[in-house]
């Protein structure tokens, strides 16, 4: 691997190590109700300079792949409502999710797949016809992380407007149901309040059906 390629990956882990550990030690759920009328009361007087805050950071956060992405999203429901709180979360989360995607390509891709090139011709060749599937389907699967699907795509043989557009109208759903529960912040005690079983069940159905349907089509056109 060229040596700024590896600076690059050492200062991008800093950076995020160092991010991950101030977050850890300072913003929670307790923390964000316990300033909920401070941050509505700033974003009423200063909304759109809110929306940059609120964005930049995002975008930082979710490039950083840092873990918890999902307080982000709950605060823009608690301070810009359920319409704007939408719209400005989930374009957010996509520009945060395309960065990361990028960064893993420029800077592993050819790595990763130099070393591990039989594991990657499997997975690549599965993505090359049904990716945007995979991800669009990931997107609605609580337990698999947001934070981690941006750069594990970022590997794959993907092309870059199929992770968009996928991330988009996943994240336009999966949004919708978090910031929708940041809109009622006063009354979630804890992230498990937001989303039932039930709830996960549908979103990973939502998710899996278009890609069953796929592949009966694809079934029925084999002679």
């Amino acid at each position: 691997m060229p040596r700024y390629r590896v600076l690059a990956l050492v200062a991008f882990a800093l950076v995020a190590l160092a991010a991950f550990v101030f977050i850890a030690d300072t913003v929670s759920l307790a923390w964000i109700k316990a300033h909920r009328d401070e941050f509505i009361a700033y974003c009423d007087a200063n909304t759109a300079l809110a929306i940059a805050l609120y964005s930049a950071l995002f975008i930082v956060w979710g490039s950083l792949c840092i873990p918890g992405i999902v307080l982000l999203v709950l605060t823009g429901g608690m301070v810009f409502g359920l319409g704007l709180g939408v719209l400005v979360a989930t374009v957010n989360a996509v520009v945060a999710a395309t960065v990361a995607f990028l960064i893993a390509r420029h800077l592993l891709f050819d790595f990763v797949h130099a070393r591990f090139k039989r594991a990657f011709a499997l997975i690549d060749r599965g993505v090359a016809g049904d990716g945007a599937f995979y991800v669009f389907m990931m997107r609605l699967i609580i337990a698999v992380p947001y934070f981690l699907i941006n750069p594990l795509m970022g590997l794959t043989a993907i092309r870059l407007r199929a992770f968009v557009l996928a991330t988009f109208l996943g994240m336009l759903v999966n949004t919708f149901i978090w910031v929708n529960a940041g809109t009622a912040l006063g009354r979630i005690d804890s992230l498990d309040d937001v989303l039932s079983w039930e709830m996960a069940i549908a979103l990973a159905l939502v998710g899996v059906l278009p890609l069953a349907g796929r592949h009966l089509m694809l079934r029925r056109k084999k002679p």
